[in-house]
């Protein structure tokens, strides 16, 4: 995405408030899930910004239920928590996929596990460190990258953008430029809503 798409939503999140200001800021991170292009999306809320923890409090029921987004909370206290967004049946999908499957048997998911069952070992996982590699094979990054990656200790890398790239560099890029593209329909949809000429 170009720098004038990202100007132009900052420019438009800085002018929103309240429960706006929360559901934009979740749209536009969460992009690629709604748009049905990554299985999954994490986010951080802190206390610091805008009241932003208190504001997720308040209307991420509301927020998640219009943006047709199910949540799980990772990992958080009094002051930031970390947050995936998710569409129920296309993270399921995705996670019981053969090859996501024998990566998280390895470390000791379990085959027959319910989503729940396996969101509940990733959140404890993130209690012992603080981002489990696993992470990456719910949000989407090829498992080639993500092995790459842990082999590699996060070094040697083709490029980086949404992740650090080992793997099919033009396939990444495709992929980078349809978030780039569900990111900007979220910013006009923001626009349109929020802050009409």
């Amino acid at each position: 995405m170009d720098n004038t798409m990202k100007l132009k939503y900052y420019t438009l999140l800085k002018n929103l408030e309240g429960k706006e200001f929360l559901s934009s800021l979740i749209a536009y991170n969460a992009a690629p899930t709604i748009e049905d292009e990554k299985p999954s999306s994490l986010i951080s809320f802190n206390a610091s910004k805008k009241n932003l923890l208190t504001l997720w409090q308040k209307y991420k029921f509301q927020v998640c239920d219009e943006l047709g987004l199910n949540f799980y909370e990772i990992k958080g206290d009094h002051n930031k928590k970390l947050v995936l967004f998710f569409k129920e049946d296309f993270l399921e999908e995705h996670l019981y996929k053969r090859d996501s499957l024998k990566f998280l048997k390895n470390i000791g998911y379990k085959e027959k596990m319910s989503l729940i069952e396996m969101l509940n070992i990733l959140r404890n996982r993130f209690e012992v460190e603080s981002c489990p590699h696993e992470v990456g094979i719910f949000l989407g990054i090829p498992i080639e990258d993500v092995e790459a990656f842990i082999e590699n200790k996060g070094e040697g890398y083709l490029f980086y953008k949404y992740w650090k790239v080992y793997h099919n560099p033009e396939e990444a890029s495709e992929i980078f430029n349809r978030y780039d593209n569900s990111k900007e329909v979220i910013i006009n949809f923001i626009e349109r809503e929020y802050c009409p000429i």
